[in-house]
């Protein structure tokens, strides 16, 4: 532990000094700065390090391509006390170490980036993994969304890992089909609205759907056929309420201070995850209910002299999932910055925006166009403005939503007073 502290502290002053040197206009190799920056000289010499760091802790580690900030925070709360836990999207390898390094509690909840998470299993041994999904957005992250599948057939997970992970997902339940898994569902969720794989993961062949159940002429199915209704945590229809396995619990509400119908999927992980913990639910409930904002993806910022509520759309399922939370009648934000996750903006054809029609829209950002052009294909009307502050000055009265890229989220962030 003493050279870990040793290799730390040199990390710290090689750091130090590179900015500083670069405060006097002394610049290092780019290579090096990214090295340092990004991984830093404790992952880069020790890798055990994140383990030497969990010694002794009670680890939980959620991943999966959509909603593992929400999620994150969601189980921090609902478990209570004092809990070590990461900010968000700081989900790699050394905000993983930094988070650790930062609290001592007894009880680590740790968000991972989904093409991070082999590697960090190797090296944490977690008490319990919740995977969200596999698919929903990972055409934008990789070339070939193939590749975080290939990368997830190496995880190593440890006997003592409970896994809890979505059922609605074919390529997770195709993954993990060989594992023990604590699977959740959503009764008769027909996925509407939702970007779902439609080809089986293990032959290729399209799937065959009737509500919430899918299956596969191969010998892929949702897990319900196979475990029964009885053995898998189900949450219903409209995401109120969750049916833990028979023997567990009796029914439970589910209802987040963060409203949504992804917010309260999100929460019954939460839940079910807490109480795999072996947390008593009513506690838990409670807790959930009192986390109401999520700094940079669902919060109200004070912009202009105005109130703006800011919701993260950064890809098609997060875009599609705020649908829901932006009702009807009143304006509506739409914040586009050009960020590395979304470089290609054809995505944004797939979102049913004719939905937005007969409403005041406003568009800004650095892809203010490439909105404009989606707008207009869909029949939608709406103003431009440069800046967000010039905007919302030219918004109708009432509840201004604002749905922003997560760059774009930073700017909201920056400008609000």
């Amino acid at each position: 532990m003493c050279r870990f502290q040793a290799v730390l502290a040199l990390d710290r002053g090689v750091k130090t000094l590179a900015f500083a040197l670069g405060g006097v206009g002394i610049r290092l190799p780019r290579r090096l700065l990214v090295r340092l920056a990004c991984h830093g000289l404790a992952a880069w010499l020790m890798p055990a390090s994140l383990a030497l760091a969990a010694r002794g802790r009670t680890v939980v580690l959620v991943s999966g391509t959509n909603g593992k900030t929400t999620t994150t925070a969601l189980l921090t709360r609902a478990l209570g006390g004092t809990v070590a836990t990461n900010a968000g999207n700081h989900n790699f390898y050394c905000g993983l170490l930094d988070a650790l390094l930062r609290s001592n509690a007894p009880m680590a909840v740790l968000e991972v980036d989904e093409l991070w998470l082999p590697e960090v299993l190797r090296w944490l041994v977690p008490e319990l993994l919740v995977i969200l999904n596999l698919h929903e957005d990972a055409w934008l992250r990789t070339p070939d969304p193939q590749y975080v599948l290939d990368r997830w057939k190496t995880l190593n997970l440890g006997a003592g890992t409970a896994l809890l992970a979505w059922a609605d997902d074919p390529a997770l339940v195709s993954l993990l089909s060989n594992r023990p898994v604590q699977w959740l569902t959503q009764q008769e969720n027909d996925a509407k609205g939702q970007t779902t794989l439609q080809a089986c993961p293990a032959c290729g062949e399209i799937l065959r759907r009737s509500g919430w159940h899918w299956s596969c002429r191969c010998d892929l199915r949702h897990p319900v056929h196979r475990l029964g209704p009885q053995a898998t945590w189900q949450l219903s229809p409209c995401g109120t309420t969750l049916h833990p396995p028979t023997g567990r619990r009796p029914e439970v509400a589910v209802n987040p201070g963060l409203s949504g119908r992804i917010n309260r999927r999100n929460a019954a992980f939460a839940l079910a995850g807490a109480m795999l913990l072996g947390r008593d639910p009513e506690p838990v409930q409670h807790q959930l209910q009192t986390l109401a904002q999520l700094p940079l993806r669902d919060q109200v910022y004070r912009l202009a002299g105005r109130d703006v509520r800011l919701l993260l759309g950064k890809n098609p399922s997060a875009w599609i999932a705020n649908l829901d939370r932006l009702g009807t009648g009143g304006p509506v934000m739409l914040l586009q910055q050009q960020s590395t996750a979304t470089l290609d903006l054809s995505w944004l054809y797939d979102i049913p925006v004719e939905t937005l029609a007969g409403r005041q829209v406003g568009i800004c950002g650095a892809h203010a166009l490439d909105l404009a052009v989606w707008l207009t294909y869909a029949g939608v009307d709406f103003i431009a403005a440069a800046d967000p502050r010039a905007l919302v000055g030219q918004m109708a009265p009432g509840e201004l939503l604002c749905v922003s890229d997560l760059l774009g989220a930073y700017l909201i962030e920056a400008l609000a007073n």
